[in-house]
């Protein structure tokens, strides 16, 4: 994972301005990452930007999986950017701990084999999805309809992990199965809805 390169930001732009642009130039959406967030972005890298120092790159998913396992109360943060290694493997990342949604999207980006427009479509796709999960969220918190500390981790990704469960405070969240990623978008969007109406219960 590169350094953090402050000299890439200007003095004159902040971070969030800077990771704007970044995603711009690749004729990319700009990630669903909540305002809150958005102003704490830092750069930690030439291409990737986050609003905590980082123990590592986030093209190791599983690592920030395990650590929201081991931590479901880890506070709220965001991580975007691009980051990977050799050819072929980079992958453009938006990491969003917010609430009681925790989402971790990866998906192929910048590799020498990677088609520019099927990715594109790609990240416009999920990104438009977990927009849409997200307030989905924040409908079903304002009903009170999830439990306090209970967060839904989330992991839609090409490389690594890929699928959904529920983590809740004081049990052993590494015996919580993951669900399978197939179908796991309209699912889910189904799921939040039915909790908001009370159709359905969290885990």
């Amino acid at each position: 994972m590169d350094k953090p390169d402050h000299a890439s930001s200007s003095a004159a732009a902040p971070a969030a301005a800077t990771a704007h642009a970044l995603f711009e130039r690749e004729q990319l959406p700009q990630p669903p990452v909540p305002p809150f967030l958005a102003a704490q972005l830092r750069p930690r890298g030439s291409r990737l930007f986050a609003t905590r120092e980082l123990q590592a790159s986030p093209y190791e998913i599983s690592h920030y999986l395990a650590e929201l396992q081991a931590t479901p109360a880890l506070p709220d943060y965001a991580v975007v950017g691009f980051d990977g290694y050799g050819i072929n493997s980079w992958a453009a990342h938006c990491y969003v701990v917010s609430g009681a949604l925790a989402l971790f999207i990866q998906l192929p980006w910048g590799g020498a084999y990677t088609d520019p427009e099927e990715a594109r479509a790609d990240v416009g796709d999920i990104f438009d999805w977990a927009t849409r999960t997200q307030a989905k969220m924040q409908v079903a918190c304002q009903q009170g309809k999830v439990p306090s500390g209970w967060r839904l981790e989330v992991a839609a990704s090409r490389i690594g992990r890929a699928g959904w469960r529920w983590l809740a405070p004081n049990r052993d969240n590494a015996a919580t199965q993951w669900n399978p990623p197939d179908g796991m978008k309209a699912r889910l969007h189904q799921l939040l809805a039915d909790i908001a109406l009370g159709k359905a219960v969290p885990g």
